[in-house]
């Protein structure tokens, strides 16, 4: 499955939440340059 990309709140950058993000909601979360 293609990852969904979000925008983070704090500093605007881009970020990937891969499908290893956690149980609880908490987000992988990779700088996308």
């Amino acid at each position: 499955k293609t990852p969904l990309y979000i925008k983070t709140q704090a500093g605007g950058v881009d970020c990937v939440r891969s499908e290893a993000s956690n149980v609880d909601g908490s987000l992988s979360e990779v700088s996308w340059s």
